[in-house]
């Protein structure tokens, strides 16, 4: 049937090939047809080879259309045949003899002279001198001749000799002739020379080809004219088909365009209808063949293969053809499935049944090595899987923490509900004292007045009464010892924070608590003294502390946190960090904790560059403390940052490292160029690391102010007295959120001998501008648990960071799309079971949600059972967050680009600066 098929497509092909047959009723058999189309194509074909012969031919071809033949050409014939027929008989003299004669002597007026000499010698006459007639010594035709002329190298002397040159000589002057006529009528077609040796050989072999194309009408076009006549075609309408041809073969040319274009054509078109109709017959007897053999087939193989047969469709075949082969070479296969199903039945009917009727989940065979013993005891463990997934434990978590947060959120409304309905009925009768105090204070005002003395004691004895009234008092400590009497105020608790800034003065503070919660770093700055006198102190320490423990150590240098540390009874640590971005952090982690701070920040929540070393040529002031250079260069920094769209709504601070002085040059140089409303909205304050000591901005700029003039390494900084240098350099290092600049003029590798502390931050800034926060990649799984989940989060397109960074801990996988994050836990057996393993990644989780994260979690033992419902989840939840796969258009603008930006604009500040002043 394939076969058959593709001969019905190819007749199709050749049908459609005609286009404006010669006639629309021409009703013969293919046989007929086929007998024309032989005659066409002989004709066809026999003038191909006659031109192959040469294309001078098709001028007798056309020459041959005439009825009537010209006889010159059987004169040609009958001239070569008469040259040849010459040769012939004279081929024995001449063999016998060799006659020679020159080339002067081979023309006609030698023949009369031979014949001449010819009939003399006959008559019994001779050569010599006395037997030559007169009249031959007259003319002298005789003499050259008879010296020329030879016959087997010498000259003639009897009659055979002239026989044989007369031969010769007549021999020569037909093919001359021949010659002559043969160019006058082959040469002038264009057809080939003949050679002087032997022309009527040539003449003779080529005469057959002329022949040959004299007679192509008559062998070949005349019997199909015929035929095609005889069948009813009506030949001059037909050879109107095409107009008469120009040039030299116009018949030849208009018979073989009827040929080519026409007749060819429409007869093959109508054999393969014909062809056509006896396949559609084909293929119509063996569907109706299969009909009867299947007669209630109405679907399946045998009723597609019936189908595509009727309606002529190969590729419906084909496909059915294939499915009906893949059946037979299963007809084993399926015996013994019927047979082992009967088995099956007999014990387990159910089960028999669903895989007969090829239940989903029944529907294929088992793998190598099953043991369908084992199946009773899978659909236990099935049964019991099915009940679990039926437990959705995100919906759990969910409504524990929504839960967990309306109890803590009830209990606390109802802790200040009843705090406040208590302090209500208590303040009542201390409302006298109350008013009185914020009467008095007010009085106090600025705190310039001369009667201010006066109103702080009443607002102390005011204070002291309607103390109770209030439950919560927040005041600077110097406003404490101001307003409180420090001698008669309790306190159930008492919290002091930043004790590490707070002098033995805190004491006073702590001595009004009950229980007293201390706050502080002692890592960074504490009081540091300024113009103490260290014999004073000693005296005092003599005169008071003796027999107190670490009795040397009281000076003015001493904070409250330093002494809490010698007598508290429990000390917390927090050691999550959550402002500073990691790369931030990191030097004073390593500089004062001893990398025991867990940065907890992700740091992709900031687009700016987190570390910048900023290098600038400038030096330090002789004699000051101050870097001109570094400080115009940080104002048009900060200027940049105003009109950067990265750092609108920002906030600013300014540090130096070396005094005060540098910080109150850029404070004046800020106040000339920025606007305030500009510094006031960006808070930007300009001073040393201890006045930042608690505070924070966006975005911090480090001035190092100082510069090596000397040809060697400066002289090292280490940590100073007390650390105090490293106290600063860790507060100043740590304020900043987002972004730390950091802004020095020496090369820290040259200017800096090892161990110093500024080399420490320059090395340090440098490294960390040059790595790339590693926050996750593309394909780091852990599992196959989650590398099938990452494949079905990239194939819909979605942005995925596996194993992701936040801190010290890491997710699995985190999904993105324009600054919103899902973080994603896929749940296996091997990194998230057993009842420890699962508090820890609770205790994580609860972590990070603080910090705002969501997440999702994947349960291993779902996704691997119906990985569909289990991602189904997954979908819903970033639908849920409008978490959307990435397309070019939403990439964030890199950092590099960022940065370059701000220091392009900075430039242009800068230049702005030196327009509107002389600073340069």
């Amino acid at each position: 049937m394939f076969q058959c098929f593709r001969k019905l497509q190819n007749e199709c092909c050749t049908t459609q090939k005609v286009v404006n047959p010669i006639w629309e009723t021409f009703n013969v058999t293919k046989e007929t047809l086929n007998t024309l189309v032989g005659l066409a194509q002989n004709a066809k074909h026999d003038l191909m080879r006659i031109t192959q012969s040469g294309d001078w031919l098709l001028g007798l071809v056309e020459e041959g259309s005439s009825t009537t033949t010209s006889p010159v050409w059987t004169e040609l014939h009958s001239f070569t045949t008469r040259v040849h027929t010459h040769l012939n008989a004279a081929r024995s003299v001449l063999l016998n003899h060799a006659p020679f004669l020159p080339d002067q002597l081979l023309v006609d007026s030698s023949l009369a002279t031979v014949k001449e000499i010819a009939t003399h010698l006959a008559q019994g006459g001779g050569l010599k001198a006395l037997q030559i007639p007169i009249r031959v010594h007259l003319n002298g035709s005789w003499k050259p001749f008879l010296e020329q002329a030879r016959c087997n190298d010498q000259k003639p002397t009897q009659a055979d000799h002239f026989t044989a040159l007369l031969l010769t000589l007549e021999l020569h002057l037909a093919r001359e002739q021949l010659r002559r006529r043969w160019e006058r009528q082959v040469g002038i077609l264009g057809g080939p020379e003949l050679p002087i040796d032997k022309p009527e050989d040539t003449a003779r072999d080529w005469l057959r080809y002329v022949d040959d194309s004299l007679g192509w009408f008559s062998r070949c076009w005349h019997p199909l004219v015929t035929a095609s006549t005889a069948l009813g075609l009506p030949w001059l309408e037909v050879e109107s088909h095409v107009p008469p041809q120009l040039g030299g073969q116009p018949q030849l040319a208009r018979a073989m365009l009827l040929v080519k274009n026409h007749l060819l054509p429409e007869w093959e078109g109508q054999i393969a209808q014909l062809r056509a109709v006896e396949l559609r017959a084909e293929l119509v007897a063996t569907a109706g063949r299969i009909q009867k053999e299947f007669p209630c087939a109405v679907s399946g193989v045998v009723s597609e293969i019936r189908d595509a047969l009727i309606m002529e469709q190969l590729s419906d075949y084909k496909r059915a053809y294939a499915e009906l082969e893949r059946l037979q070479a299963l007809d084993t296969d399926f015996k013994l499935r019927n047979q082992l199903l009967q088995k099956i039945e007999q014990g387990a009917e159910t089960w028999s049944r669903a895989l007969r009727c090829r239940v989903p989940g029944f529907d294929g065979p088992l793998a190598d090595g099953c043991d369908p013993s084992l199946a009773w005891r899978w659909r236990q463990l099935n049964d019991e899987l099915i009940h679990r997934s039926e437990l959705d434990a995100e919906r759990i978590a969910n409504d524990l923490q929504q839960l967990t947060t309306a109890l803590n959120t009830v209990t606390g409304d109802l802790i200040a509900a009843r705090c406040w309905a208590s302090q209500l009925s208590i303040a009542e009768k201390f409302r006298l004292h109350l008013v009185g105090w914020l009467d008095t204070m007010r009085k106090i005002g600025k705190g310039t007045g001369k009667n201010v003395d006066i109103y702080r004691t009443e607002a102390r004895t005011q204070l002291k009464e309607g103390q109770q009234a209030v439950p919560v008092w927040i005041m600077p400590l110097a406003e404490v010892f101001r307003s409180l009497n420090v001698q008669d105020s309790r306190f159930d608790v008492v919290i002091i924070d930043e004790a590490s800034q707070a002098g033995i003065g805190g004491l006073l503070a702590a001595y009004m608590g009950k229980k007293v919660v201390v706050v502080g770093d002692h890592e960074q700055v504490s009081p540091d003294a300024v113009g103490e006198d260290l014999a004073v102190s000693r005296s005092l320490q003599h005169q008071y502390l003796e027999g107190f423990p670490n009795t040397v150590l009281y000076d003015g240098k001493l904070s409250l946190y330093d002494m809490s540390r010698w007598t508290a009874s429990g000390m917390l640590s927090l050691t999550e960090h959550f402002r500073c971005l990691p790369a931030i952090i990191g030097f004073s982690n390593r500089l004062s904790y001893d990398g025991k701070i867990k940065p907890l920040r992700d740091p992709s929540s900031s687009s700016l560059r987190a570390v910048v070393p900023h290098r600038i040529h400038g030096s330090r002031e002789p004699g000051q403390k101050i870097n001109k250079e570094e400080a115009l260069e940080i104002v048009s920094l900060i200027g940049g940052m105003c009109r950067h769209p990265s750092y609108a709504g920002r906030s600013i601070g300014v540090v130096s490292l070396l005094g005060d002085d540098q910080a109150k040059y850029i404070e004046d140089l800020l106040n000339r160029h920025i606007p305030v409303a500009e510094i006031e909205t960006r808070k930007i304050i300009c001073g040393n690391a201890a006045q930042f000591q608690g505070d924070e901005r966006d975005v911090m700029l480090l001035s190092m102010v100082d510069s090596n003039e000397g040809d060697g390494p400066m002289r090292k900084v280490g940590d100073g007295p007390s650390e105090s240098i490293k106290k600063r350099y860790n507060v100043a290092a740590s304020r900043a959120q987002n972004q730390m600049w950091v802004l020095h003029s020496m090369d820290h590798l040259s200017d800096l001998k090892p161990d110093d502390i500024r080399r420490e931050l320059l090395e340090y800034a440098h490294v960390e501008a040059q790595n790339i926060y590693d926050d996750g990649s593309e394909n780091g799984t852990e599992s196959e648990f989650e590398r099938l989940v990452l494949d079905e989060l990239l194939k819909r397109g979605y942005k995925v960071k596996t194993q992701y960074s936040v801190g010290y801990y890491r997710i699995d996988m985190v999904v993105e799309y324009e600054g919103r994050k899902l973080a994603i836990e896929c749940d296996g057996e091997r990194w998230h079971s057993g009842a420890e393993k699962i508090a820890e990644d609770l205790a994580r989780q609860a972590v990070l949600e603080r910090l705002g994260w969501r997440f999702h979690r994947i349960r291993g033992s779902l996704f691997f059972r119906d990985p569909d419902t289990a991602l189904e989840l997954m979908w819903q939840r970033l639908a849920q967050l409008n978490i959307q796969p990435i397309v070019e258009s939403n990439l964030e603008l890199p950092t590099n680009t960022i940065h370059e930006e701000l220091l392009r604009i900075a430039a242009q500040v800068k230049l702005e600066m030196a327009e509107q002043s002389d600073l340069f």
